[in-house]
């Protein structure tokens, strides 16, 4: 069975965790854009928020096992991309 661009969040993150590189693909593809929208306005930085987008993409992937399918996969990446937001800002401030 192949992935695909229409294939639900829950769907592309059973397949990312049986190990489909191309599902957390098309979920990065899904969802960079809305992530960057949200730490664009907390760091004020174009640059540095394309890093943390790519950031948090790579700490959801590692806890992809702790995600609920149950719940909005768009929620639980704005909750990691906010705080990826938030420990930088405190990084900026120190």
């Amino acid at each position: 069975m192949s992935v695909s661009d229409d294939d639900s969040d829950a769907a592309l993150v059973a397949r990312s965790l049986a190990g489909d590189q191309r599902a957390f693909a098309i979920l990065v593809g899904r969802y960079k854009r809305y992530l960057y929208a949200i730490i664009v306005r907390l760091v004020s930085d174009p640059d540095e928020a394309l890093d943390l987008v790519q950031e948090a993409f790579v700490s959801a992937h590692a806890a992809l096992r702790r995600y609920d399918p149950d719940r909005p996969l768009r929620g639980w990446l704005a909750r990691i991309a906010l705080n990826k937001a938030r420990d930088w800002r405190r990084k900026e401030r120190v």
